[in-house]
């Protein structure tokens, strides 16, 4: 699922009709771009450390699977000096835009990947300034959850 999510949010081009290009700058796993923020803005998909409780299932074939992940944005540079922030709150935004497109009322079904979504839930996020060990230029931090449906015979 991470594999498909990295994906879709890899469509956010400028071609796709939106401001910024992740098209090979999106990771999963990562939290800490250090020096590499070089021009290029990033997100990066970690998936929360606590589990999700067993699923009681009555086929014996299917279950509901829950995702918590964390995105981390990086924009490409230091931002205006009046308002250092406004470049990562865009890079969210398209993030956001991206994702509206699994809760997309006229389509009845979602797949991602091969995966049936059920639900996707996602906070408004936070945008923070660079931070001195932690990120060089202005990022963004938000939350999502994704339920989605899994075949146990084929996980």
């Amino acid at each position: 699922m991470l594999k498909a999510l990295t994906s879709l949010l890899e469509g956010i081009t400028p071609g796709n009709g939106f401001a910024h290009d992740l098209s090979n700058e999106v990771y999963r796993g990562r939290y800490n771009f250090g020096t590499e923020v070089n021009g290029t803005n990033m997100v990066s998909l970690i998936e929360a450390p606590e589990q999700q409780e067993p699923d009681h299932v009555t086929d014996a074939r299917v279950r509901k699977v829950e995702l918590k992940v964390q995105l981390w944005g990086v924009t490409a540079s230091q931002g205006s000096h009046k308002n250092p922030s406004d470049e990562a709150y865009a890079l969210l935004a398209d993030v956001i835009k991206k994702l509206s497109e699994i809760n997309n009322p006229s389509s009845a079904n979602y797949f991602l990947g091969e995966k049936l979504v059920d639900t996707l839930a996602m906070d408004t996020g936070v945008v923070r300034c660079p931070e001195e060990g932690i990120c060089k230029t202005p990022f963004f931090v938000a939350n999502l959850v994704l339920t989605y449906v899994e075949d146990l015979m084929a996980p």
